[in-house]
C-alpha cells in the first residue's frame, strides 16, 4: 500500500504505525510521538536501527506523504480489506463531521462553526464510511471547514460507490452532478417549505 511513496530512511508503514499507536495510547503531538520513538526499547519493537532517529520533522513529512497519496493509499486500503475479509456486503454507513487542526498551515483549516464555542480553532471536516454489517472503515474524505452538507455527501458517496463496486473511487464520478443537483433542490424545497408555514398566531 505504501510502495513507492516514501523510499529514504525509516519506512512510512512503520512512521505511520508508530503515529497511530502513541494518538491512541497517549496523545497525538507529533514532538511526543518522536521522543517516544527515540526509546531503545520502541526502536527495537519497530526494527527501528539504533543510529537512527525518528524526528517531529520526518513525523511532518509521513504525514505529507500520506495526504499527497491519499487516494491511492484508500484504494489500497479497501483492496486490502476485501483480501482478508471476502465476501462482505456492500451495505455502507457514511457520516462526517469535523476535527480539530493542530496547524494553520494546511490549505483545509479555517475557524470552525460558532455552535462548537470555539470560534478561534481551527478545524477541518471529514466524512467516513464504513461497512454496514462489520463497521470497517473504507474510506475517508476531508474538506475545509465549513463546507457544505451537499457538497460533502455529493462528493464522497460516489467515491464510496465505487470502491464497493469497482475498487476504483471515480468510476461513479457521472452521479456526482446529479446527487449535488438533487440534493440542493431538497434543500432549496425545504427552506421554502418552512418560509412558506409561517409564524403561529
Amino acid at each position: 500500500m505504501f510502495k513507492g511513496i516514501k523510499s529514504k530512511g525509516i519506512d512510512l508503514f512503520t512512521l505511520v504505525t508508530g503515529l497511530m499507536v502513541h494518538s491512541m495510547d497517549e496523545d497525538n503531538s507529533l514532538a511526543a510521538t518522536a521522543q517516544w520513538m527515540f526509546n531503545p526499547v520502541v526502536k527495537s519493537i519497530y526494527g527501528i536501527p539504533e543510529d537512527d532517529n525518528v524526528s517531529q520533522k520526518t513525523l511532518n513529512r509521513a504525514l505529507e506523504a500520506l495526504g499527497a497519496n491519499d487516494e491511492v493509499i484508500v484504494v489500497g486500503l479497501n483492496k486490502g480489506i476485501g483480501r482478508l475479509f471476502p465476501g462482505l456486503d456492500h451495505d455502507a454507513i457514511a457520516d462526517g463531521s469535523s476535527i480539530v487542526a493542530n496547524s494553520d498551515h494546511g490549505e483545509l483549516a479555517a475557524p470552525g462553526h460558532p455552535r462548537d464555542r470555539n470560534p478561534d480553532g481551527m478545524q477541518v471536516e471529514f466524512m467516513l464510511g464504513m461497512m454496514g454489517r462489520s463497521r470497517i472503515p473504507f474510506h475517508i474524505r476531508t474538506f475545509p471547514v465549513n463546507t457544505s452538507d451537499e457538497e460533502v455527501f455529493s462528493t464522497s458517496l460516489p467515491e464510496m460507490m465505487g470502491l464497493l463496486d469497482y475498487g476504483d473511487m471515480h468510476s461513479h464520478d457521472d452521479v456526482k452532478d446529479r446527487l449535488l443537483e438533487d440534493m440542493e433542490r431538497r434543500r432549496d424545497e425545504r427552506r421554502q417549505g418552512r418560509k412558506g408555514r409561517g409564524r403561529p398566531k
